[in-house]
């Protein structure tokens, strides 16, 4: 289960752990505006380290083949999206999460987007991203003639 706010505030809960969760979505309201697949993703678990000359995220994604995992840079905004599919009918027991899943992660500075690099390992992907130099303030002399 989670909850999510609508466009006018209000709060709602969808059940994403049962089959008869699709149900829900149609007693959703018709102010919130999203796909149905907006709303069945589900976050990787992240952390977000910041060092003097660039940002490192780890995006938890256990089990993800790399290949199946997209990640996309702007300024100072870095999204990181797929899907996954490990139920089987053959399945016991499944507690990991399954479908398609995004974070949408905001850093406080903007990063050089063609420098960005990245390693996956251990079913963690971590995106390193260096700062974008920031322009210093010059100081200007500013004489008053009378």
């Amino acid at each position: 289960m989670f909850t999510f706010s609508d466009n006018k505030g209000h709060n709602h809960q969808v059940f994403r752990d049962k089959p008869e969760s699709k149900l829900s979505l149609a007693l959703l309201p018709k102010s919130f505006v999203a796909s149905e697949s907006d709303i069945l993703s589900w976050e990787p678990a992240t952390k977000i380290f910041e060092e003097s000359d660039q940002f490192i995220v780890d995006v938890e994604l256990p089990g993800i083949a790399p290949d199946m995992v997209d990640a996309t840079v702007k300024d100072d905004c870095i999204a990181v999206q797929g899907a996954v599919s490990q139920s089987s009918d053959s399945m016991y027991k499944f507690d990991s999460e399954d479908g398609p899943f995004s974070v949408n992660i905001a850093l406080p500075a903007q990063v050089v987007k063609n420098n960005v690099t990245q390693k996956h390992e251990n079913g963690i992907l971590t995106l390193y991203l260096p700062k974008k130099n920031q322009s210093v303030p010059v100081p200007i002399k500013i004489n008053f003639e009378n």
